[in-house]
């Protein structure tokens, strides 16, 4: 189910290209949503919580509103409505400079029959025409209309002002229940693997646009979910295609938006058609997962499609053994995202990740483990010299780092950390996370003595 609070739900909406992704950017606090001159960049929901003036609620950005009678925006306006029948007040923006549009008029048209409270925002209101604009945003005959600039931050405090009869006491009392923050999940892959259809079935919900058509997904979206207790975020990403084929800015745009959203997760999804699994690009998705230390789970979608499922698996155990050997023991899942067969085992899988990713391991036994692997396998002599490891802590998690303390840490060999970082895997059932081991030399106190 889709989080359940006490907390407002603020949605905005309207058309193509009036702001609204810049509006809810500067709400949040960061750049989340792509903001591009090219209309129809936003094309799913998107659901954060964010902060106004005194006030906490749940905001949601959604696909600008058209009736041109194409099946994909049609799409599109199906997952906006879906939204605005969720919602507690919409934020309905116009853009100032055109004022009130024929398709203004008939988006309002459609949101009366939903009976929910409108506030009008009049954006970019720094230009001359948005003063007239504002006459006729009145005569809409809602409660309130206030005019803002997305772009520069002005008309907040209006927007909140205008807000705050739906900020009920109610709904303060669920502030303090919502400050546990969200373990956000990045499901990445290549186009038309399923990641859409996945968080669909994951929330019991169409919150994202899914179709046979490759790219619907352009930016990557956050929604918030509660499932046994806990709170995640699934942050659904752009397909990422081979580097040659990206020559479009928006979509080199959307490529750098999916690396972001791998960069804020604490466990990665990489999701692969198992009609065609392991492409060269899945591989560059996997190191970069793990370079940024992230915990990584290999997913293999459309199982029901494959008939030699034995051979499936072997050839891809085979590839991620020899062709990504940075993390030993990724987790596979295989699963049905369109039925949603299998999938009950993607959260046990992403728990148990992130739990060893957020490991401590005291000291004494970092220096049991280093005694044994050092007496039944010494490192070599480097230049006639023996390196003495001396002792190990644990200087960080997510992922978990340790320091490897020795006499001369440039002479440590590549190969012996290695070995000791495949050791620590099975003494302390690291399997599947990043772990780093950083040599580092022990200061001679008597070296700057005379």
């Amino acid at each position: 189910m889709i989080t359940q609070s006490r907390l407002p739900r603020v949605v905005i909406a309207g058309r193509p290209n009036v702001g609204k992704s810049t509006l809810y950017n500067r709400l949040v606090g960061r750049k989340d949503a792509i903001v591009d001159a090219t209309p129809g960049v936003t094309r799913d929901v998107r659901l954060v919580k964010a902060t106004l003036g005194d006030h906490t609620f749940e905001l949601v950005d959604t696909a600008g509103l058209e009736f041109n009678h194409d099946d994909l925006a049609d799409r599109l306006n199906k997952l906006s409505e879906n939204a605005v029948s969720e919602a507690d007040v919409v934020v309905f923006m116009i853009d100032g400079r055109d004022g009130v549009t024929p398709m203004d008029h008939e988006i309002i048209k459609r949101l009366r029959t939903f009976n929910k409270p409108v506030v009008v925002a009049v954006n970019k209101s720094d230009v001359k025409k948005a003063h007239d604009t504002m006459y006729e945003a009145y005569e809409l005959g809602f409660d309130a209309a206030v005019a803002i600039s997305a772009e520069h931050g002005s008309g907040l405090f209006e927007l909140s002002e205008a807000l705050m009869p739906y900020f009920t006491a109610e709904y303060d009392e669920a502030i303090d229940e919502q400050k546990e923050a969200p373990l956000p999940i990045a499901i990445v892959g290549r186009p038309n693997a399923g990641k859409s259809t996945l968080v669909n079935q994951m929330l019991k919900q169409e919150r994202m646009l899914t179709g046979p058509e490759a790219g619907l997904t352009r930016e990557s979206v956050g929604t918030l979910w509660r499932q046994d207790g806990q709170l995640f975020e699934l942050v659904d990403t752009p397909g990422i295609r081979k580097q040659g084929k990206v020559n479009e800015d928006l979509e080199k745009m959307s490529v750098t938006n999916a690396m972001a959203a791998i960069a804020r997760s604490e466990a990665v999804i990489l999701l692969m058609d198992a009609t065609h699994p392991y492409e060269r690009q899945d591989a560059i998705l996997a190191s970069h997962a793990v370079e940024k230390g992230k915990p990584l789970i290999v997913a293999l979608n459309k199982w029901d499609l494959i008939e030699e499922k034995d051979k499936v698996l072997e050839e891809m155990k085979y590839k991620l053994e020899h062709s990504f050997s940075q993390v030993k023991g990724v987790p596979m899942i295989t699963f049905s995202a369109m039925t949603g067969k299998g999938i009950e085992k993607i959260l046990p899988t992403v728990r148990n990740l992130h739990k060893k990713w957020q490991c401590r391991i005291p000291t004494a036994h970092l220096n049991n483990f280093l005694e044994g692997m050092t007496e039944s396998n010494p490192h070599p002599m480097r230049s006639g010299r023996r390196i003495k490891l001396k002792y190990m802590t644990q200087v960080d998690n997510e992922p978990p780092t340790f320091a490897l303390f020795c006499n001369v840490a440039a002479d440590v060999d590549d190969s012996y950390v290695r070995f000791l970082t495949n050791g620590m895997r099975e003494a302390f059932d690291l399997y599947g996370v990043p772990l780093v081991i950083k040599p580092r030399s022990t200061k001679n106190p008597y070296l700057d003595k005379e």
